[in-house]
């Protein structure tokens, strides 16, 4: 159905009547089933990114958790997202929903259809963005880090999103610049970070690795900031020397010095801390190598076809004559996890590898990424 590719209908629901209607629907359209009795047994399907998935049909209501989960997991792990159906019942995000279930409406429901956008097009105004923020909307997803020798899960880095009501799941492009544009970015990054470590403090699948939050420099330059963030993690029951910040906007070279003595109270602290996006962007990495950093993540597009794995090289043997730990980012396919291992990078994060999770879905990508990787 998709360009002539087969077209595989997920069902999430236990109904045999249901399933039964779903079956006839499918055969009438040549479509192939496949079948879940509950969100746990959809995950991984979903999370394997199979290309042939193009609906997904939620056949009973499910509670609200599993509502965002599978929102989330739609909108971060297939590409484009699948048609979304719920046969009866409210949905999150406005995707379609479907009241009966006879083979008639359901073979029309399937048939071929442009799937759903995933997230906001638009940036939200401000206004919007704000009221989003302080209405509770901020959720988290993980991308896991591995290590570059063996793809055994090195750290995971914490992404927000909004999951709005009225306007989707919105990505930070969309909301994070009117948030600072409105002097909410203290207030961003505090709600994000607070959220991040309490989903952490929940995540026991992943044992011995590390989580990354991102800090703009106005949280960062903060003074009450480290301390508070320390006793944040122990409210969260987040081991605070498994946490690291990435700093934010060091593009623009602030003072190098104030930079250094924020990175020393958060150190102080306990964090570890790394610079972002080091490449062609970043021109003054060297000075940035100076300052007491413990990583470095390396601008994904610098290992692509047409980037520029030389400065990378580069990068790379500066930061590891200083002791510190790097980080290939944009590993999407498997030529450039290779390049990324040739330039002696010691871990990798990317689309290859995952692409952010929910953190409830992180054992069952933990499962199927050994099996991927170790078989």
């Amino acid at each position: 159905m998709r360009h002539g590719t087969p077209s595989y209908v997920l069902l999430i629901d236990g109904d045999p009547t249901l399933h039964n209607a779903v079956a006839a629907a499918c055969a009438a359209l040549g479509a192939q089933l496949r079948f879940a009795p509950n969100l746990t047994a959809a995950i991984a399907p979903l999370i394997a990114n199979h290309p042939a998935i193009t609906h997904v049909l939620v056949g009973r209501a499910m509670p609200a958790a599993d509502q965002e989960i599978l929102a989330a997991l739609l909108d971060e792990t297939m590409q484009p997202p699948p048609r979304a159906i719920m046969l009866g019942g409210a949905w999150l995000a406005g995707l379609a929903t479907l009241a009966d279930a006879s083979v008639a409406n359901l073979t029309a429901a399937l048939s071929p259809a442009p799937p759903l956008p995933g997230g906001q097009a638009l940036p939200l105004t401000a206004g919007q963005a704000a009221a989003e923020l302080f209405a509770g909307n901020i959720r988290m997803r993980f991308q896991p880090v591995v290590r570059a020798h063996d793809l055994h899960v090195a750290g995971l880095e914490a992404l927000a999103r909004l999951h709005s009501p009225s306007h989707g799941i919105i990505r930070p492009q969309n909301f994070l610049p009117a948030l600072a544009a409105g002097g909410h970015g203290l207030a961003v990054a505090a709600i994000a970070a607070m959220r991040a470590l309490f989903d952490i403090g929940r995540v026991n699948a992943v044992p011995n690795c590390y989580f990354s939050i991102n800090l703009p420099l106005t949280t960062l330059f903060h003074p009450p900031a480290p301390h508070r963030a320390r006793a944040l993690c122990g409210i969260a029951g987040a081991d605070v020397t498994r946490v690291v910040v990435e700093v934010l906007e060091t593009v623009d070279r602030p003072d190098l010095a104030s930079l250094g003595h924020a990175l020393d109270r958060w150190r102080a602290q306990g964090f570890s801390t790394a610079i972002d996006d080091a490449g062609p962007g970043l021109p003054h990495w060297r000075e940035l190598l100076k300052l007491p950093f413990d990583a470095v993540k390396l601008d994904g597009d610098m290992l692509r076809d047409g980037g520029n794995a030389s400065l990378a090289a580069a990068i790379t043997d500066a930061a590891h004559a200083r002791g510190l730990f790097v980080v290939a980012e944009g590993v999407e396919t498997a030529d450039i996890l290779a390049r990324a291992r040739a330039i002696g990078a010691d871990a990798l994060q990317g689309f290859y590898l995952s692409r952010p999770l929910p953190a409830a879905v992180l054992p069952a990508w933990l499962a199927q990424h050994q099996m991927r990787f170790e078989h």
